[in-house]
């Protein structure tokens, strides 16, 4: 006989709780997991206006898609991009997009609309419309709550369906993407799925032909996800394949790994999604990042721990940052990244390029997925890489057109002749370089098959203003910046740098050189040219020139007006007793307000304290400025500069700065107090550890958008007379350490480092030196030997390798540089240094 008892509710009532607890937490959980992109940007951007470029005009009729190009666009699959309603539509390759998600309308628990962001676009619609483009609604909601209540509530939902159907009509939308995110955890199964099934029954008899599709996370976290049905209730899911690592990660890493780890997209295609790619692979799209992180990390190590989340980097800052400090490919997820170390901190950014989104794009082929597509259309600005992979693996199948050449340099070579060189492009067979004498039209081209060459038969004395392009079997390769020179007899005392590379936020045609080439040629001073790129990567040296000119026109923290490779060639340059002009509108908002060896580069280098960003805190106020009495400019007239309708760009935040650390006031502002801010600087005496008297002038102008000639002629006439005369207020105080008189060593910087450390020593007279470093040991582990130099401040990098061209282990190290003069003497001395790792 069995004997039955009463429940033990000592035990049941615990039991209960834990059960209850447990629920809770898996609930509470969800929210813990982080965000996504398309909801941080939204955020980010929550109060930004849309894109007057996506809206065109508010009555313009709309254009039906032309369905006949959209089956013939040649495309093998679907590209899904998405444009945020804050981005632009200025760099969209239509012939190969099949389909563009408006981002987006805002969608309210009770099933009304919020903000549509100016929906309908319809300049963006008819734009693709009439190349064969579907544009697709995005319907966005990031709340579990509201989005419970949404989904469970039959007349908010209805509410919904025809709101959006009607919304959808008003702007020809061909389809419907749903990103609902942050749901609850028992909303992300049954729920969601009858909702979105419902929802697509009810689009596709309301509107024949409309496409419904979801966003559906990377992995299934907890596993509440039913993707296999979801797959079921809508025509397609789009992936979101990023966001593997972010802001609240404790360690660097890629954004989208395509191995590695214990998740990564290819787990995601064939673990998290695996039943559907199985079984309904035409229903998925693989989306990738546009985007990368960046972080401040303890070491430069891949996986260093992380210090701080200093944000996402689109593509086109990411890509240009890789260019400036070295791309570096991470096997073990199969993503580049590069890194850099500011005086203080190590910095990593991760991102994804043509290379890695190509592996990425191959593993959804051999999947038979649907397509691909990304987060965000207009992250990659103007560069083309992205678009020739897209047009190698889904469109024509060709080989992309070249690369556009870097770090391009026009030097003097003899009084008929010039030297072009420039970084080898990808994939180019030959190179064409292009000749003018006004720096507009190009009328003529000499063919290169190697990227450093001569040019001869040219006008001695003659401005020659050139730009390449790189060719192979497909086309030619974008064209570089415009760059200058003037062949002459006598070896060029000045080089022009631009490094006025930006695109977004301001108006750049990479052309600027004109105006400082063609005033600084009515001078009577002949010049070679440069990108910025060219000088960090050690294309050409500041030291074989007496005078720089450096361009940055609007050039900002985006893209860096100086970043650290810059600011110590700069340095070097100053401190042998180099002359630097230095124009731009941005300069010290990038740099005052970046890291501290940023803000005491701009203090103890260019002389200039940040006052505001425009002056009195004004921005598209003041333009026009006036010289300073008693200063290197006195006798220039009252000019004016750019409002954007004078032929170069809209100077709509001048910097507003103020002489220190000895830099004098030359240039105010029109009817602005001095005690606001200045417009210009200058400065003469020694730098920081300078051997040599040096010369500054600093604008928070740019000298191109001075107009009209007469008046850039005029200003360039006092700086290069400033320059190439008389030194005038000498300032040597300043410099903190007298000028050496004998041989003098300096200790390294940074000291400790890794991996890398600069030794720095003055020799008073001609001579050799030699460089050595020992261990604790008293091993000689590595020798530098330097020829027969000038005296000066001199300067060598050591990367932390031995002789062996192996990395030495942490600990304390001895350098000695020796110094032998012509007559034999020789001085030596040595310091230690410190390398942690």
């Amino acid at each position: 006989m069995i004997d039955f008892k009463e429940p033990d509710t000592s035990m049941k009532q615990p039991f209960l709780f834990i059960l209850l607890l447990i629920f809770c937490i898996s609930e509470i959980s969800f929210a813990q997991e982080p965000k996504s992109i398309h909801q941080m940007e939204w955020e980010k951007h929550r109060d930004t206006p849309t894109s007057l470029d996506l809206i065109g005009e508010p009555f313009e009729k709309i254009i039906p898609l032309d369905k006949s190009l959209h089956k013939t666009k040649g495309l093998n699959a679907r590209v899904f991009g998405f444009l945020p309603y804050w981005s632009t539509a200025d760099y969209l390759r239509y012939d190969l997009l099949s389909h563009i998600a408006a981002f987006s309308v805002e969608v309210n628990a009770d099933g009304s609309l919020g903000n549509d962001h100016g929906w309908p676009w319809i300049n963006l619609i008819n734009n693709a419309h009439s190349r064969g483009v579907k544009v697709i609604l995005t319907a966005t909601l990031f709340d579990g709550v509201n989005i419970h209540t949404l989904i469970t509530n039959s007349t908010y939902k209805n509410n919904f369906f025809v709101n959006i159907k009607n919304k959808m009509l008003e702007g020809s939308a061909d389809g419907l993407n749903v990103d609902f995110e942050s749901l609850n955890n028992s909303d992300r199964g049954a729920n969601i799925n009858n909702f979105v099934a419902e929802l697509t029954e009810y689009l596709h008899s309301q509107i024949p032909g409309t496409e419904v599709s979801y966003d559906g996370p990377a992995v299934n976290w907890g596993g509440h996800w039913d993707f296999a049905g979801l797959a079921q209730s809508c025509d397609y899911i789009f992936i979101m394949g990023y966001a593997f690592a972010g802001s609240w990660s404790s360690n660097s890493g890629a954004n989208a790994p395509l191995i590695g780890g214990s998740i990564n997209i290819t787990n995601t295609v064939l673990s998290q999604y695996g039943l559907v790619t199985s079984t309904q692979p035409e229903k998925l799209i693989l989306g990738l990042p546009y985007y990368g992180h960046h972080w401040k990390t303890q070491t430069d190590q891949p996986g260093s721990s992380t210090s701080d989340f200093i944000g996402s980097v689109f593509f086109d800052s990411a890509i240009s940052g890789a260019e400036t400090y070295g791309l570096i490919w991470n096997n073990s997820s199969r993503t580049p990244w590069y890194n850099w170390h500011d005086g203080s901190d190590w910095h990593q950014v991760w991102f994804d390029n043509d290379s890695s989104l190509s592996m990425k794009y191959d593993l959804a082929i051999a999947n038979n997925f649907s397509g691909i597509g990304m987060w965000a259309l207009g992250y990659d600005g103007n560069r083309q890489e992205l678009w020739d992979a897209i047009d190698f693996k889904f469109g024509s199948g060709q080989l992309p057109a070249p690369s556009m050449p870097l770090s391009l340099r026009i030097l003097h070579e003899s009084e008929s002749s010039l030297r072009i060189q420039f970084e080898p492009a990808n994939r180019a067979t030959g190179y064409f370089i292009y000749l003018s004498t006004d720096g507009v039209s190009f009328p003529d081209s000499v063919f290169l098959s190697t990227p450093d060459a001569v040019i001869n038969n040219l006008n001695s004395g003659e401005l020659c203003f050139v730009r390449v392009r790189a060719i192979n079997s497909t086309g030619l390769s974008q064209p570089t910046e415009v760059l200058a020179a003037i062949p002459s007899s006598d070896s060029h005392k000045v080089l022009v740098v631009n490094g006025f590379d930006r695109t977004g936020g301001t108006s750049n045609t990479f052309d600027f050189i004109r105006q400082h080439g063609q005033a600084i040629h009515r001078f009577g001073m002949s010049f070679s040219s440069t990108s910025n790129e060219a000088v960090f990567k050690d294309g050409v040296a500041l030291d074989n020139f007496e005078i720089v000119d450096w361009i940055l026109g609007d050039e900002s923290t985006a893209d860096d007006t100086f970043n650290q490779l810059e600011q110590e060639r700069l340095k070097t340059f100053l401190r042998n007793g180099g002359k630097l002009f230095i124009s731009g509108a941005e300069i010290g908002w990038d740099l005052q307000r970046g890291s501290s060896a940023d803000a005491s580069f701009y203090n103890d280098f260019l002389k200039a304290q940040y006052i505001a960003d425009a002056p009195n805190g004004r921005s598209s106020t003041y333009y026009s400025a006036e010289p300073i009495s008693g200063t290197i400019l006195e006798g220039v007239s009252p000019f004016n500069f750019d409002d954007g309708t004078h032929g170069s760009f809209d100077v709509d935040w001048p910097d507003a700065i103020k002489g220190i650390n000895g830099g004098l006031n030359c240039l105010k502002y029109t009817n602005v107090n001095i005690s606001s801010g200045v417009a210009g600087i200058y400065f003469n005496g020694l730098f920081p550890q300078g051997v040599n008297a040096g010369k500054l002038v600093h604008f928070g102008i740019p000298f191109e958008t001075i107009y009209p000639e007469e008046d850039r002629i005029a200003i360039m006439d006092k700086i290069l007379n400033f320059f190439d005369g008389t030194a005038t207020d000498v300032v040597i105080q300043d410099n903190g350490s007298p000028l050496p008189e004998q041989f003098s060593l300096f200790q390294n910087y940074p000291n400790p480092f890794n991996p890398s450390t600069t030794i720095s020593f003055f020799l008073p007279k001609p001579g050799e030196a030699s460089i050595e470093i020992f261990n604790t040991l008293g091993q000689r582990i590595k020798m530098h030997h330097i020829d027969f130099s000038s005296a000066g401040y001199k300067e060598w990098r050591w990367d932390g390798n031995n002789e062996l061209f192996q990395q030495v282990p942490s600990g304390t190290y001895i350098y000695r540089v020796s110094f032998f003069t012509r007559n034999g003497n020789r001085f030596q001395e040595e310091k230690k240094m410190l390398i942690l790792k």
